[in-house]
């Protein structure tokens, strides 16, 4: 936890500083506070509806990983001040045809900033937000995310290894919350950095990140064999060839 400085022991209070007749000085104008930082809450029970479909992965690494780190106004500007930045109209990135974006409740794309080459959602205490997944390619991908580091199913740990929602191709869908079960979620909330769900579990050294792992599917089919099968002539030859030369002993 962070500690505020001690005071120097040769330091006086401002009125006893004061040297012949000067006079004491207005006070200092207070100065600003530094953000902490948003964590992301545990919150209220949502509807959300989820039924289990088979997945075979093509491998065990995934084939895209893109993440999305998020902050208050306050924390977006302190730290817009020490690397340098500039404000982005969505938060959303991409990679190719798959993309990630926090989205508010009433589903537009959260405001953003990017800052050292990394994306930023910018949000506020209480504010609801949800992970919007999109798939813009003609395949199925799983999709395995996390949030401050904690996986959005389980709650444990992130992982590749976890199992994860699967997309169909050109669609998208959005993350309401925490998993609880197969029809209920704990709501996704930006919070104080100390009522955030991984620093209640004791677990919140990577609070303020979003994660999600595109995984490709495994494809069975023999595309090589398909298209000897579908080029395949019933009457190879129109006409006769001549024999084979006669072999000599």
């Amino acid at each position: 936890s962070s500690r505020a400085p001690a005071p120097m022991e040769d330091s006086a209070p401002a009125e006893y500083a004061a040297r012949g007749d000067a006079s004491v000085g207005a006070e200092p104008p207070p100065q600003r506070q530094k953000s902490r930082g948003l964590g992301t809450s545990y919150g209220e029970t949502r509807y959300s509806h989820v039924h289990s479909t088979s997945f075979r992965r093509a491998n065990s690494n995934p084939d895209v990983v893109l993440s999305m780190r998020y902050n208050d106004p306050q924390g977006i500007a302190d730290l817009s001040s020490i690397r340098g930045g500039a404000r982005r109209p969505q938060a959303a990135t991409q990679s190719g045809s798959l993309r990630l974006s926090l989205v508010g409740e009433g589903g537009g794309v959260l405001p953003g900033a990017e800052i050292g080459g990394e994306v930023y959602a910018i949000g506020g205490v209480g504010q609801r937000y949800m992970i919007a997944v999109e798939n813009h390619t003609n395949e199925r991908y799983e999709v395995v995310a996390s949030v401050d580091g904690l996986d959005v199913i389980d709650g444990g740990d992130g992982s590749f290894a976890k199992r994860g929602y699967v997309v169909d191709p050109y669609t998208s869908f959005v993350i309401e919350g925490w998993r609880t079960s197969d029809d209920t979620v704990a709501a996704f909330r930006f919070s104080e950095l100390e009522d955030s769900y991984a620093e209640r579990k004791g677990k919140g050294r990577n609070v303020g990140v979003v994660g999600v792992a595109f995984f490709q599917e495994f494809d069975p089919v023999d595309y090589h064999e398909l298209h000897r099968r579908d080029s395949a002539d019933p009457f190879p030859n129109r006409y006769a060839p001549p024999p084979p030369a006669r072999r000599v002993y």
